[in-house]
């Protein structure tokens, strides 16, 4: 936050204003020295918050006043912080595998985010969109924790390839949300391609043979 005015102006104050209308402030000027550097007719002035988190959501108000003759001017800026909320997806098996034929694979999809995913899809070419989601006790699909780290879990399915059943293309997406109103969700996909090959064998028996010149085999 930059304060100018024709002479230096005396304080500049950073509050937060919250959803209900009250405020509070965060830093000035006046009580801490290391908030903003004086030059001439200017102040700039800077607020660090470590860890963010969503509780850091909010609009942030910068205020500054000078007094001339007696008359104090007032001015104020405001700025809207949105804490957001990545989250990734990957597959263990990137891109295309090939899995034979009558085994059971085991689809494995790495969900990530900033705090523990909400709800994780996979979309699949014979069973439709499967579903996990944190507050739901019927999903059709198995996630868990990984190393009991809330916003890491490991999702997990199951594919018999008799048939040639479960070949095609897979995509798991992780979704995570914001707890505040209005704010997109955030999501991320990866894909995986299941091919399934049958074994071929040859065999030809005895590896060598002698034959006499001019008989038929």
């Amino acid at each position: 936050c930059t304060a100018t005015g024709s002479d230096t102006p005396s304080s500049v104050t950073l509050s937060k204003v919250r959803a209900d209308g009250s405020v509070t402030t965060l830093t000035s000027s006046g009580s801490d020295n290391n908030f903003c550097i004086r030059s001439i007719y200017k102040l700039d002035c800077s607020y660090k918050i470590s860890s963010i988190g969503y509780i850091d959501n909010g609009s942030y108000e910068c205020s500054t006043k000078n007094s001339v003759y007696g008359t104090e001017k007032v001015d104020k800026k405001s700025q809207v912080v949105k804490v957001s909320s990545p989250v990734s997806a990957s597959f263990a098996d990137l891109g295309e595998k090939e899995v034979s034929y009558g085994s059971i694979y085991q689809i494995t999809c790495g969900v990530e985010g900033g705090k523990a995913p909400h709800k994780v899809t996979l979309v699949t070419p014979t069973s439709g969109t499967l579903t996990w989601q944190s507050a739901s006790s019927s999903n059709s699909l198995q996630c868990n924790t990984v190393d009991n780290v809330e916003n890491k879990l490991n999702c997990l399915r199951s594919i018999n390839t008799n048939q040639y059943q479960g070949e095609g293309k897979y995509t798991c997406t992780g979704h995570n949300y914001l707890p505040n109103p209005g704010t997109p969700e955030k999501s991320s996909s990866s894909n995986l391609t299941l091919v399934i090959t049958k074994d071929v064998m040859v065999d030809l028996t005895p590896s060598s043979r002698e034959i006499e010149y001019g008989q038929s085999v």
